[in-house]
């Protein structure tokens, strides 16, 4: 026997019957004759629909047998849906998800489906602090079905006192004190908080009243007791508990009293401890250097510790102020005018001093460019930039800033009357909408202030620099030996 028609069903997927309808063999004779014989199932042996990959089937008949090949696929899901909500679909806030009781349907390519448990990690999108509804997502072999959720607030039903206060006595004059206090917030989700106490949520203490008091604690609008005691005092006598933190001082300081305690002996054998504050010391001279000693009083009892002040020393000196002029021509003498320093000291204060000639060195009149000089003060040094330029072959900028502008009126930077000031070989120097326009040139560019000052160097971009300016006021554009005045409104 052989194949005659392969059957018209070769592949299947996981958990597919067999189907070999199409199928037919050819019976082979000993007289030369053949018969054509449709495939049964109980012709074929070997199908098996849970196991995946290429098979090899046998055809059966009048105890001959032939083959063909079949491809078992692997199942694929195709969709989930919810088959069943999970008990729980309301919850309150702070509530954890609970997904209990939900399942969801796989449905798959070989038209089977399973049903499947949901898990926590199957779900995202719940939020127990976000009231409202909410769509949470299950996914599951990379498909996705949806369901919803309720959240609704929380609501307090009772407090009550989780811890007391540290501090249960007091003695007359105290402030009350409720650190280390908690209360125990009931919330109708079986939840409970642990809230502190604060100052706010306590009324009913009198510091003036002796004897047993009944504070009531008040939040979200419940309430809750705790008793506490204020006795009578007399202080009989005042010592240093501990030190402040900062014994040793700088002249000029300031003061610091903070880490310090006196210890208050009552008539009633208890003490307080109390934090030293600036208005019980006296005694203190910042001007002072040496040993002081320095008195604490509290209701009218002193004790006495002492400190040292020592002199100040300077840390770094930087510029305060640049000098008024910072650009000079070949020869000038130096002229430091104008110019401060700001003196740092080792005790977090400043002083401002005047830069005098002995301080600056550096300079050097017949040395063209720009220059560093350093400011000497106290062994400290810092540094400015000066800018010796040459002589003028023309006359000075001062005497005549503007090259072929008569009337000595500058450019100004109006947009509905900017001008071009064509200065030489096509060179044009104008301002409009607080930019300054230098046309045809190949020098550097300085912009100098009325003051003498270059205030910006720039090298010529192509044909055209466009050189903006933040400030108003009056400028000298400079350009090889070529000048023009602007005003930049």
């Amino acid at each position: 026997i052989e194949i005659a028609t392969l059957p018209s069903k070769l592949t299947y997927i996981v958990g597919n019957t067999l189907d070999i309808n199409g199928g037919f063999i050819t019976v082979n004779y000993n007289n030369n004759t053949t018969e054509k014989v449709a495939i049964t199932d109980a012709m074929v042996l070997g199908f098996d629909n849970s196991k995946i990959g290429a098979q090899t089937l046998t055809v059966e008949y009048l105890e001959l047998q032939t083959t063909f090949d079949v491809t078992v696929n692997d199942k694929t899901a195709t969709s989930i849906e919810i088959a069943t909500l999970p008990s729980k679909l309301t919850y309150i806030v702070g509530n954890t998800l609970d997904i209990n009781g939900g399942f969801i349907t796989v449905n798959y390519n070989n038209n089977t489906t399973e049903k499947v448990a949901i898990s926590d990690a199957m779900v995202s999108g719940f939020d127990n602090s976000k009231i409202g509804t909410q769509t949470l997502t299950v996914e599951y072999l990379g498909l996705k079905t949806t369901f919803d959720v309720t959240v609704n607030d929380r609501t307090a039903t009772s407090i009550e006192i989780a811890t007391l206060p540290s501090k249960l006595t007091y003695i007359v004059g105290n402030t009350l004190d409720i650190n280390g206090g908690f209360i125990t917030v009931n919330y109708n989700n079986n939840t409970t908080e642990k809230v502190a106490i604060s100052d706010a949520l306590v009324s009913g203490f009198d510091n003036s009243k002796i004897g047993t008091q009944t504070l009531t604690v008040e939040y979200l609008g419940l309430q809750t007791t705790f008793d506490v005691t204020v006795n009578d005092k007399t202080a009989t006598s005042i010592e240093i508990a501990t030190l402040p933190s900062k014994l040793t001082y700088i002249i000029g300081n300031t003061l610091d009293i903070n880490g310090g305690f006196i210890t208050v002996n009552y008539n009633n054998n208890t003490t307080e401890k109390v934090a030293i504050s600036d208005a019980m010391v006296s005694g203190f001279d910042n001007t002072k250097i040496g040993a002081q000693t320095l008195t604490v009083e509290y209701l009218g009892l002193q004790t006495k510790f002492d400190v040292t002040v020592n002199d100040k020393t300077a840390t770094s000196i930087e510029i305060a102020t640049l000098p008024s002029k910072l650009t000079y021509i070949i020869g000038n003498n130096l002229d430091i005018n104008g110019g401060f320093i700001t003196v740092n000291y080792n005790n977090n204060t400043t002083e401002k001093v005047t830069i005098s000639d002995a301080m600056v060195s550096g300079f050097d009149n017949n040395k063209i460019g720009t220059q560093t000089l350093t400011v000497d003060y106290l062994g400290l040094k810092t540094t400015f930039d000066i800018t010796v330029e040459a002589k003028p072959e023309d006359k000075p900028i001062e005497d005549d800033p503007i090259e072929d502008n008569p009337d000595d009126n500058p450019i100004e930077d109006n947009p509905e009357t900017a001008t071009e000031n064509i200065i030489a070989n096509n060179t044009k120097i104008w301002s409009y909408d607080k930019t300054i326009i230098v046309e045809n040139v190949n020098s550097e560019i300085h912009i100098v202030d009325m003051s003498g000052r270059i205030i910006k160097s720039i090298k010529p971009d192509n044909q055209r620099t466009e050189i903006p300016m933040q400030k108003s006021g009056i400028y000298i554009v400079k350009t090889g030996l070529t000048a023009q005045k602007v005003i930049i409104k």
